[in-house]
């Protein structure tokens, strides 16, 4: 779940200055594991052998597999299990994953970060041709 009811859970607990000092060095790390695990694929690549491109390049998703673990419970919100057959599940899923899209489109803010991030992403793929 995202949107709204991560935005609702995090503040009824008065946790959500936290959400930040968690997610955007977890983001962070995320993205410079990924780097690493290039250059190491490339470093074989080049000047290895192809053999170990992949086990080298795991190691990085591994530690980034631990840092997600140390992520404290509280950041989880309450878990409610929902009762119903799996076609009512769905539906109930599929509702809050609509209202939690609205949410975003209606919120300046998550919008404005949206618009960013697909007109960096238009820029970069026309020039990268």
């Amino acid at each position: 779940m995202g949107g709204a009811s991560t935005v609702t859970r995090h503040s009824k607990k008065g946790i959500s200055h936290l959400k930040v000092f968690y997610y955007g060095p977890t983001r962070a790390t995320f993205q410079f594991g990924s780097a690493v695990a290039a250059l190491f694929a490339a470093g074989h690549v080049f000047y290895g052998s192809y053999r170990v491109v992949f086990l080298t390049s795991l190691l990085p998703y591994v530690l980034a597999f631990f840092l997600l673990a140390s992520y404290p419970k509280e950041l989880d919100g309450e878990i409610t299990a929902t009762e119903g057959s799996w076609k009512w599940k769905l539906k109930k899923r599929l509702a809050s994953a609509g209202g939690d899209f609205l949410y975003m489109l209606r919120e300046p803010r998550l919008l404005q970060g949206l618009f960013n991030s697909g007109s960096y992403d238009a820029v970069f793929k026309s020039t990268k041709g």
